[in-house]
C-alpha cells in the first residue's frame, strides 16, 4: 500500500506522565520552563550544530537574549498567566525530506510576516524516524514591546505557508477538510430568522459579556444580570450555560465537536480575560489603537446594560437589538481588525 507523504506545522502539546500527546497547547509560563526548552531543542544529541540556528538571537545565548528582551519592556514576570515562549513542530514522514531541506523550509517559513520582530530558536532534529524542527518564539516582540497573540485565522495563515513551501520542495500536505460542525436543527435555523432563538440568544450574550470582562467572576456577573446560570466547575470539562429552563455547553454554543477549537472552552475564555486586562491596563504606544479598543469596549458594555434591563420583558434582548446597533456593531469589528496587528486577537 502506498505511504501518503504529508507536512505538517502545528502548535506543540503538552504529555501526559506516560509521554502521549494530549490536545492541549504546551505553556511555557516560567523562566525555567523556556530554559528547559530552549536547551531541549538545543541538545546536540537530536540534531547536529548546523541544524540549529536563531532569528533575530544567537542560538548560544538565546534564553540570555530572549530574558534581556523582557526585562527591556517589564514584561519578564512570572504571574503564572503570562506565556515565557511559544512551541511550534514542522514536521515531515519519515525518508520524506533530508535535514538540511527541512532546515532550509525553517529558515523560509521565519519570513513570514507574522513572526517580524519576534526572537526564535529553532533546531531541526534527526533523533526519531521523522525529521522535525522545533520553534521556540518569544512572545515578546523586540521592537513594539507587544506580546504574541495568534488567532485561529492567523495559525492557518501560518499552515497554508508552510504547506505552500513544502510544494515548492515537491512535498505532499495535508489536503484541506471542511470544518466540522454541530448539526443545527431545521427549527433552530427557523427560530434564528425570526429572531427567537434561544441557542443564538446565549450566544450573542456569552460573546459580548467576554468581549469586555477581564476575568471570570466579571464574566460570570455580567451573564448572571442578564439572567443566566454559568457552571463553571473545575471538576468539569465543559462549561455549561442555563436560563428559562433552558441548558446548553459551551463546546455546543460554539458548534465546534471538539472542545479545543471551541472559543468558549475554559482556556479559550481565559485567555480572552486575560487579554482584555492587558487592553485596559493601558500599556500600548499606539494611542489611536488605544482609543477605539476602550471605545468600543464602552460600547459593548453599554448593550449589554440595555439588554439587561429589556431581558426582564423580552426573552431575545440581544436579537431584538441586533438591527439596531449597526454602528456599535461596527465598531466591535473594526476593533477587532486593528488587534489583529497589534496582538489583541481573542480568537484560540
Amino acid at each position: 500500500k502506498e505511504v501518503i507523504k504529508m507536512a505538517t506545522f502545528t502548535a506543540a502539546k503538552e504529555k501526559t506522565k506516560s509521554g502521549k500527546a494530549t490536545h492541549k497547547n504546551a505553556t511555557y509560563n516560567t523562566h525555567a520552563s523556556m530554559k528547559r526548552v530552549i536547551d531541549y531543542i538545543y541538545n546536540e544529541k537530536k540534531g547536529s550544530p548546523e541544524l540549529m540556528k536563531g532569528y533575530n538571537l544567537n542560538p548560544k545565548t538565546a534564553y540570555e537574549e530572549m530574558m534581556l528582551n523582557k526585562m527591556y519592556f517589564g514584561k519578564d514576570e512570572e504571574d503564572g498567566k503570562r506565556r515565557m515562549v511559544v512551541h511550534f513542530i514542522q514536521s515531515f514522514n519519515p525518508g520524506e525530506v533530508e535535514a538540511k531541506v527541512a532546515s532550509e523550509i525553517a529558515d523560509k517559513m521565519l519570513k513570514h510576516k507574522l513572526f517580524d520582530g519576534f526572537k526564535v530558536a529553532y533546531a531541526t532534529h534527526t533523533d526519531k524516524p521523522h525529521i522535525h524542527t522545533h520553534f521556540i518564539i518569544d512572545t515578546v516582540n523586540q521592537e513594539t514591546g507587544i506580546m504574541w497573540q495568534l488567532s485561529k485565522d492567523q495559525l492557518q495563515e501560518l499552515k497554508d505557508y508552510s504547506d505552500e513551501l513544502c510544494r515548492e520542495y515537491g512535498l505532499s500536505v495535508i489536503p484541506k477538510q471542511e470544518k466540522t460542525s454541530i448539526y443545527k436543527p431545521r427549527g433552530q435555523t427557523q427560530a434564528e430568522g425570526e429572531g427567537r432563538s434561544w441557542v443564538k440568544e446565549t450566544k450573542l450574550a456569552v460573546e459580548n459579556c467576554a468581549a469586555v470582562s477581564r476575568s471570570k467572576e466579571e464574566f460570570i456577573e455580567k451573564l448572571n444580570s442578564l439572567g443566566y446560570k454559568v457552571v463553571w466547575d473545575a471538576n468539569k470539562k465543559h462549561i455549561t450555560f442555563e436560563r428559562g429552563g433552558h441548558k446548553i455547553r459551551g463546546k455546543t454554543l460554539s458548534g465546534d465537536k471538539l472542545v479545543e477549537n471551541s472559543p468558549f472552552s475554559k482556556e479559550a475564555l481565559e485567555k480572552r480575560f486575560s487579554i482584555n486586562e492587558q487592553v485596559a491596563s493601558k500599556d500600548h504606544q499606539n494611542n489611536e489603537v488605544e482609543n477605539v479598543v476602550t471605545n468600543a469596549m464602552d460600547g459593548i458594555n453599554t448593550l449589554i446594560r440595555v439588554a439587561a434591563r429589556e431581558s426582564k420583558n423580552n426573552d431575545y434582548p440581544f436579537q431584538s437589538m441586533e438591527n439596531k446597533t449597526d454602528s456599535l456593531l461596527a465598531k466591535k469589528e473594526k476593533m477587532k481588525e486593528l488587534e489583529k496587528g497589534q496582538g489583541y486577537d481573542w480568537e484560540v
